[in-house]
């Protein structure tokens, strides 16, 4: 029997990687036997026998497979993280094995996807629904063990709490970023969003949009007297219309009598242009047009053209388009969903909301700004002009924009991105961000100019990463192809064109104050140098650039020779040697040249009296 006490054994510090391998003794007191198992027989009897308790902290809850518990000053947390930037990192809750939970039925799923996710490729049933560093939460269910009643798969999203509230938040997380709130009473739009609809319009959450009723049409409307409806900017000043209830453009029409007009009295937005008559050329649009967000329209409508003798702030209703021959003024905003043709002044002191769009086959510019009174101007030759603007004849036509003020500056910016307005991707290696073009007339005008300045991304933009360059492109005398002559990037400048200098050029020097005994050329920041020695001088290099050239101005101030070790082999040498002696106050000059990245490319040239 061994003599060894277990407090004289080595101390064993941590458990094997594969626990098979750690050995414990063990006693079993109910039948007093003594044997040996394995850590990875404790760990298991241990967590399929007891609920995880990590922390220390009392368990009271029932029924508890697993708690954490710690004290942290801001947070405490648990984090699970899947190492393949091509997977996604899921907790998932199944269903019983007797109705059906897997991997892939019946179960809900909270995780987040990995950089390198392929849409559609994933294993966690989200299809092409699911993007690169996407957070999700959704359910897999069905109607398994559920009453024939209840569909199954449902996710529950909640506040049970009285006088709760579920807020969605989007482009940030503070107060302002609240889109919407749902509460005991419903859906609201929260901080001035509104809801869009697919066929483009949107609802502004401010005012109510309210239908009008048949039959309390037909209640307001007499034989022998006009028709007037009256419709607020909001509920309340809807005092008979009845809501939730359609009234048509033939219930319109219906209504209208031979000997009497109709007036309509119409506010909030064009959301509630649902209706128009349709024994009168007065279009949705033009009644779009008229209307304000702030004010209620008045339109006089009769039972034909003739009779269609006024619309407020004077719109004629014959033309989509908003004209007026004389000035207009308009307190606030006016909104134009078609073409603005004003032949006089028009003063807004609110805002100008011109919601046109560019018609690529037409070619017309979605805001065009003539010099005089119709005065026409060029036909854009492609599509996707926004403004076009044309002076006075014999006159030259300015843009200007003035800033006052200090640290105040007048800036013109062109943004660029892939993708679309809605969803932006990040701009691409060689895309042009802005341009600058000069167009001159021959026949016709061209496309795209013959001098223009391109503004274009060096590289893939990320948070990180957004080098860019500026292109200058020219047409040579008696051609038509634009040629690019320079590029300026963030180190360089190349010319692919002759550098013609009319003063020549100018370098910075570097002068070495006093005597040197040793320098180190540095080919990337170097163009002139000066310096002096009096016990001999040795030059060593850094950052060799190819082409580039770097001249040296040495003076020997001593009485007697001083040897210059230059640096380069004495192959690439004009001294086939790798020093030269500089003769007593006397001045070298030595001319280096950097063909490559190292010493074996470099060459240098000494010249003296």
């Amino acid at each position: 029997m061994s003599t060894i006490k277990i407090t004289q054994l080595p101390a064993f510090t941590s458990i094997n990687a594969n626990t098979q391998n750690t050995i414990f003794v063990g006693v079993d007191i109910p039948s007093a036997q003594t044997f040996q198992f394995t850590a990875k027989t404790l760990a298991r009897g241990l967590y399929l026998n007891e609920s995880l308790d990590v922390g220390g902290n009392p368990n009271i809850l029932p029924n508890t497979i697993a708690q954490f518990a710690l004290s942290g000053n801001s947070y405490i947390q648990t984090n699970l993280v899947n190492t393949n930037d091509g997977g996604t990192a899921d907790i998932v809750v199944t269903a019983n094995s007797g109705s059906g939970g897997t991997d892939s039925a019946y179960f809900i799923d909270v995780g987040f996807a990995n950089k390198n996710v392929q849409p559609g490729l994933e294993f966690n049933n989200l299809g092409t629904a699911l993007y690169p560093l996407d957070g999700y939460l959704y359910v897999q269910g069905g109607s398994v063990g559920v009453p024939s009643t209840a569909n199954g798969g449902n996710l529950i999203i909640g506040a049970t709490t009285t006088n709760t509230q579920i807020k969605f938040i989007a482009g940030g997380y503070n107060s302002g970023n609240i889109i919407a709130t749902i509460t005991a009473d419903g859906l609201k739009m929260i901080n001035n969003r509104q809801i869009f609809f697919t066929d483009g319009t949107s609802q502004n959450s401010a005012p109510a949009n309210i239908a009008y009723s048949i039959a309390s049409f037909a209640q307001a409307n007499t034989a022998s007297n006009n028709i007037t409806i009256l419709q607020g900017v909001n509920t309340t000043q809807n005092t008979w219309i009845a809501s939730n209830a359609a009234f048509s453009q033939a219930a319109f029409t219906q209504a209208n009598t031979a000997n009497s007009n109709v007036i309509v009295v119409q506010g909030a937005n064009d959301t509630q242009n649902t209706w128009i008559a349709s024994n009168a050329a007065f279009s949705q649009a033009a009644f779009t047009q008229a209307n304000t967000a702030s004010a209620n329209t008045i339109v006089t409508q009769g039972i034909d053209n003739t009779q269609n003798t006024n619309i407020q702030s004077a719109w004629n209703t014959a033309n989509t388009a908003l004209q007026n021959t004389s000035s207009i003024t308009v307190n606030n905003s006016i909104v134009v969903p078609g073409n603005l043709v004003v032949s006089n002044t028009i003063t807004v002191s609110g805002n100008v909301n011109i919601q046109a769009q560019v018609q690529s086959s037409a070619n017309n510019p979605a805001l065009r700004i003539s010099g005089a009174v119709n005065y026409s101007s060029a036909t854009p030759l492609n599509s996707g002009y926004m403004i076009q603007v044309t002076g006075y004849a014999n006159t030259v036509s300015r843009i200007v924009n003035d800033a006052f003020g200090a640290n105040t500056y007048a800036a013109y910016i062109g943004r660029s991105s892939r993708g679309n307005a809605t969803f932006q991707t990040a701009t691409q290696n060689n895309d042009v961000i802005l341009r600058i073009a000069g167009n001159g007339y021959a026949n016709s005008f061209s496309q795209f100019g013959q001098s223009r300045i391109d503004i274009v991304a060096e590289e893939n933009f990320t948070d990180t990463t957004k080098g860019t360059r500026i292109d200058f492109w020219n047409t040579p005398t008696g051609s038509n192809i634009i040629t690019k002559i320079a590029t300026f990037n963030a180190n360089s400048v190349i010319f692919t064109g002759a550098v013609l200098p009319q003063k020549g050029f100018i370098w910075n020097p570097n002068t070495y104050p006093g005597a040197q005994t040793a320098i180190t050329l540095d080919f990337a920041n170097n163009s002139v140098l000066r310096t002096q020695t009096t016990t001999g001088l040795t030059v060593s290099f850094t950052n060799y650039t190819v082409g580039k050239v770097v001249d040296m101005w040495i003076t020997n101030t001593a009485g007697t020779n001083q040897t210059f070790t230059h640096g380069c082999s004495a192959l690439n040498s004009t001294t086939n040697s790798t020093t030269y002696n500089i003769p007593g106050t006397s001045t070298i000059y030595a001319k280096y040249i950097s063909f490559g990245t190292d010493l074996a490319n470099t060459y240098v040239a000494i010249t003296h009296a």
